[in-house]
C-alpha cells in the first residue's frame, strides 16, 4: 500500500520529451466481517436481530430473499421471515470492496415439557419439536408421555427427521427415563426406520435432547394404534363430507362425497405400509359424488382411502373382511 511516482518520457526520431510524473496510489483491500453483539445466529418467529459490519468505511446490505429494506449503514436490524436467511454486506474503503455473509435461523419456541398423549386422533396423532416450519432451538430437554387407553401396541413413523448428530430423540417403554427401558435413539447419524414401526407396549416416553451447538430442521412424529401409511399426508380429516359404507366391507364399498369443491376428484387406496393399491380419477358435478369401488381383489386387513380434490385432501380408514 502507499503512493508511488513513476516518470515517463516519449522518444521519437532521436528526440526525447521531457519527463512527466505519474502517481499511483495503492489502497489496502478491506476485510469486511459481520457479527452479532450477543453472538447469536437465530431469532424466534417475528423477532429481529442486530447485525454489525466492520472493516470498511461504507456498507451496503442485502437479504437473500430481497424482502427487507436494509439501510446502508454499519449496523442494521434484520427481521427474517424464512427458516434460514443469508444476509450479505458489501463494504467499501478507499475505493476497494469486500463482502461478508451471515446466516440467521428462525427457531421454534421451546417444546412443552411433560406433555401427554392420552388418545390417538384420526388418522393419527403428531408430535413435533415445537413447530413445523422452523428450526428447533438449543438446550432442550422435552418429554412426551404416550399413554392411550385400551391398546396393546403403538405404531410410530417419522414423517420428517433432521436432528443434528449431537442431539438425540430417545424412545422408552413405559413413562420413565431408564436405561433398561430404552428402546431406540435417533439422530442424523442413526436414522429412524423409513416405514411405520410397531412397538408392543401400551405406554411409551419420547425424549428430545439438544445441546448449545448446531441445530437442524427438527422432526414430525406420527403415532397411531394402527399401521401408518408412509405415503399419505392428509390435509384434513372431516367425517361430515365423506362417507364410506359398508365399513367393514367385503366385495364392494360405496364412496360418497357431499359439498364438493372441485370438478375433478382423485381416489387412492393405500395398504398399511403406504403402497398405492388402487387409483382412479373422476369428474363430478360440483355438488355430490358417489362411486362404487370393487375391493374383491384386496386381502383382508386395514386400508386407507385418500380423496384428493382441487382444494383439499382427506383420508378415511376402511377394514376389508
Amino acid at each position: 500500500t502507499g503512493t508511488y511516482t513513476y516518470y515517463v518520457t516519449q522518444t521519437a526520431n532521436d528526440c526525447e520529451s521531457d519527463y512527466s510524473a505519474v502517481s499511483l496510489t495503492i489502497n489496502e483491500k478491506p476485510e469486511v466481517g459481520i457479527t452479532n453483539p450477543d453472538d447469536l445466529d437465530y431469532v424466534y418467529e417475528e423477532g429481529s436481530i442486530i447485525l454489525a459490519a466492520s472493516g470498511a468505511n461504507t456498507y451496503e446490505w442485502f437479504s437473500e430473499y430481497g424482502d427487507e429494506d436494509l439501510p446502508d449503514q454499519q449496523s442494521v436490524q434484520a427481521h427474517p421471515t424464512h427458516a434460514k436467511t443469508i444476509y450479505s454486506v458489501i463494504g467499501t474503503k478507499g475505493g476497494c470492496t469486500d463482502t461478508a455473509e451471515y446466516t440467521v435461523y428462525i427457531h421454534c419456541p421451546p417444546c412443552e415439557n411433560s406433555t401427554s398423549v392420552y388418545s390417538f386422533a384420526e388418522p393419527y396423532s403428531t408430535i413435533n419439536h415445537g413447530c413445523e416450519d422452523f428450526y428447533y432451538t438449543h438446550n432442550l430437554n422435552c418429554e412426551w408421555r404416550v399413554e392411550p387407553e385400551g391398546i396393546s401396541s403403538i405404531h410410530y413413523y417419522f414423517n420428517k427427521f433432521k436432528v443434528h448428530q449431537s442431539d438425540w430423540i430417545r424412545i422408552y417403554s413405559g413413562i420413565e427415563v431408564n436405561s433398561e427401558n430404552l428402546i431406540s435413539e435417533f439422530n442424523n447419524e442413526n436414522l429412524p426406520p423409513a416405514i411405520s414401526e410397531e412397538l408392543f407396549v401400551s405406554r411409551m416416553l419420547i425424549v428430545f435432547e439438544t445441546n448449545d451447538s448446531l441445530v437442524d430442521e427438527g422432526f414430525l412424529l406420527k403415532l397411531s394404534d394402527e399401521p401408518i401409511p408412509v405415503n399419505i399426508d392428509p390435509v384434513s380429516f372431516d367425517n361430515s363430507f365423506i362417507n364410506i359404507f359398508p365399513n367393514p366391507a367385503q366385495g364392494e364399498i360405496t364412496l360418497s362425497y357431499n359439498g364438493l369443491d372441485s370438478k375433478i376428484i382423485e381416489v387412492k387406496v393405500f395398504d398399511m405400509i403406504g403402497s398405492i393399491i388402487e387409483y382412479n380419477s373422476y369428474e363430478t358435478n360440483y355438488e355430490y359424488f358417489e362411486e362404487n369401488l370393487n375391493v374383491n381383489n384386496l386381502r383382508e386387513g386395514l386400508y386407507f382411502i385418500e380423496i384428493l380434490t382441487e382444494q383439499s385432501k382427506y383420508v378415511k380408514k376402511v377394514l376389508i373382511k
